[in-house]
């Protein structure tokens, strides 16, 4: 399990390592407003979390106890009768507010962004199905291939000097993306398999109105974020809140491996817990182990040495509006509570 976990863990991090590449390339190719402008937008792609953390954490929880055939059938399940038409009438109504508001305006760009993001619900769904299966592996590599095409075409388009709208858009959803096509792939090959058995051999009950409780959490915690982003952009400036959420993204490094790999880890536990309590208490105790040498070594090299990597990163001279000591401490108290 625990070689299971650092394989995909080491894949996932490959991940972040290219999704840290797309901030570089725009900050090259565009002027520090637009960078700024860039860096609100996709602040407001944590909007869909709320949803994620409803459907996704019903679904986790249901398939953990599937066989490998039955994992299939309830994803397809899932997409087909709740995930696809939810995100339908959500989308329509967000184009339409968008449509009121201008899309000239910031109001107008933050609903349509919102309203294309939400096509990365898809991307916790298939995760927590290849994770279920065992093949976290393959599809991180999949997702590996994706992240350098995706890199490609921003890249054209940061010569090309498009609108950075696009550009935030395509940075936001390429996941989603991802996960549509590995959907689609599915269900085709599903349909073609046993189109006779599938979902009518069983009913899944999967909605996010069963994880009232989780959605009620995460809806306070994006409405805090959302708050404390807009008060930061407005108290000091678009440019400023661009070389904020910079240094925001590379200190929060462990933060986006620990949420990689969180699907994986509760799904493996509770597999574990069933067939061995003793066995699930050693890897909780090895776990936080890895997590408390993970905290105190990303602390020290946070402190010494992140004004040189965004000085190498950006190849501008960005510094940090404020203390970084205080965002170095509130990163490592968001990662203790997300592991507990």
């Amino acid at each position: 399990m625990i070689k299971l976990l650092f394989n995909s863990s080491l894949l996932k991090t490959i991940v972040i390592l290219f999704n840290l590449l797309i901030p570089a390339v725009v900050i090259r190719s565009y002027s520090a407003y637009d960078f700024g402008i860039y860096s609100y937008l996709l602040v407001y792609a944590v909007v869909v979390s709320i949803l994620q953390n409803g459907v996704t954490a019903s679904f986790r929880n249901i398939i953990s106890n599937l066989d490998n055939k039955e994992t299939l059938s309830c994803l397809l399940f899932t997409v087909k009768r709740v995930t696809f038409p939810i995100l339908t009438v959500l989308f329509i109504s967000g184009v339409f507010v968008s449509l009121l508001l201008g899309l000239d305006t910031i109001y107008g760009k933050i609903a349509i962004f919102v309203s294309v993001s939400l096509i990365n619900i898809f991307y916790p769904l298939i995760a927590s199905y290849f994770d279920a299966r065992g093949k976290t592996v393959k599809f991180v590599l999949y997702e590996i291939i994706f992240s350098v095409l995706s890199l490609a075409l921003i890249y054209i388009l940061g010569l090309l000097k498009v609108n950075i709208l696009f550009v935030c858009i395509i940075t936001a959803n390429y996941r989603g993306v991802y996960a549509v096509f590995l959907l689609i792939y599915k269900y085709i090959s599903a349909s073609s398999r046993y189109p006779d058995k599938y979902n009518k051999n069983k009913k899944y009950v999967i909605f996010c109105f069963e994880d009232i409780l989780f959605v009620g959490i995460q809806l306070i915690n994006v409405i805090n974020s959302l708050l404390f982003m807009n008060m930061l952009a407005g108290y000091y400036g678009v440019i400023s809140f661009g070389i904020f959420a910079l240094y925001y993204r590379f200190i929060s490094f462990p933060q986006q491996i620990v949420g990689f790999s969180a699907s994986l880890i509760w799904i493996r536990f509770r597999q574990i817990y069933f067939d061995n309590k003793n066995m699930s208490r050693k890897f909780l105790r090895n776990l936080l182990f890895v997590f408390a040498l993970l905290l105190i070594s990303w602390f020290f090299i946070v402190h010494f040495l992140m004004e040189t990597i965004i000085r190498i990163y950006s190849s501008k001279n960005l510094i940090y509006p404020g203390e970084l000591i205080l965002l170095n401490i509130m990163i490592c108290l968001v990662l203790v509570k997300d592991f507990t």
